[in-house]
Parts: structure tokens; sequence; C-alpha cells
């Protein structure tokens, strides 16, 4: 079997184009670094909301900590206000992030009701200016996770990977589901009701 070949995150040279993608409660250092040892190209710290990094909580601190073996590392932050997430992009960047990257995938409701994570798959408008905030206010490469849409009636994440491309974004990644599917995948052939 030819080994992958390592891919470019803009500067950032990822030797084995495996990442270990982000999940709140599940991806915490230890996590990581067990992933790392047995691979991962590229670790994903679990999401921040932009306003607890701001604020430096204990909990934005510990899920934005990282061991020096996981380098380079990917900060994945979660926020609806573009000043808010670009500073929160800053922060990371002065703490060492070799990359940002912006979660428009999250279907939980007490994200999405703040207009947060698959929310702005709704208001691309809003996500743009999210998008352009980020991308201006860092030199590190900005990466997007999104779902496919809200909805399966709303299947937009072609349009918004062309507007993240236009904006700077490097690197797009497309969760498989729908916002309205959660975690589980709808029938065969049935639409997912919104």
């Amino acid at each position: 079997m030819r080994p992958l070949a390592p891919i470019h995150v803009g500067p950032v040279r990822i030797d084995n184009p495996v990442v270990l993608a982000p999940m709140t409660g599940v991806t915490d250092m230890p996590f990581r670094t067990l992933v790392r040892r047995y691979g991962s190209g590229l670790n994903v710290t679990e999401m921040i909301a932009s306003q607890a990094a701001i604020r430096e909580t204990r909990q934005s601190l510990q899920k934005a900590a990282w061991h020096l073996s996981e380098e380079p590392v990917s900060m994945q932050l979660v926020g609806c206000t573009p000043y808010e997430m670009a500073e929160a992009a800053k922060l990371a960047e002065d703490r060492g992030a070799a990359i940002i990257d912006i979660n428009m995938g999250c279907p939980v409701r007490k994200v999405t009701n703040g207009d947060a994570g698959s929310a702005l798959m709704r208001d691309l408008g809003l996500a743009s200016r999210l998008i352009d905030a980020i991308v201006k206010a860092v030199d590190a490469p900005v990466t997007l996770k999104m779902r496919m849409g809200w909805c399966h009636d709303s299947l937009n994440a072609p349009e918004l990977a062309r507007i993240a491309e236009d904006l700077g974004v490097k690197l797009v990644t497309v969760h498989g589901r729908t916002r309205n599917q959660m975690y589980k995948a709808a029938p065969t052939g049935a639409s997912s009701a919104p």
C-alpha cells in the first residue's frame, strides 16, 4: 500500500493526512495524545465557545490546552458574533494554535439556539461576515467545519464552501449529515423535517 501524501493547510504541513475531528466531551487532551500516538497527523481541539475563550474560563483554557506531541494543533471555535470570533481566534493564535477551525456544524440546540454552529448555515450573510472577520484577524490558516445543510430542503454546503474559499478559508470539512439529522442518518429516500 502506498503511503498517503502529505497535505498543506496554508503553510502547515500535515505529513499523515488523517485528522482527528473534534467532539465535545470526547476529544480532550488525553484522548488526543493517544490518537496522535497511533498516527493522526492533525488533532482538532474540542469546540470552544468564543465568549468563553475571551473570558478565559477554566473550561475553555482546559479545552485549549494540548501536549507538545500533538503539534501542529487546530483549535476549533464556535460563536455567532464576528468580533468575538475574531478576538477568540487571535487569542488561540497567540497561544500557539497552528490552525483556527470554525465550527458551523454543531447541531446541539443550546448552540444553534444562539445562532451558532450549524444555525449559521441558515444565515449565509452572517456566516460570511464571521469567516471574513476571522481570516482577517489571524495569520494562521483558517478552516471550516460544516454540515450538508440545515435540512434536506436546504443542502447549501457547496454554496457556503465557495463563500469560504473566496474569503480565504484553506480547508473545508463537511459532516455528511444535515443539522436535523443530528448524529443519526435519515432512512434512504426520506427527507428531514425543518
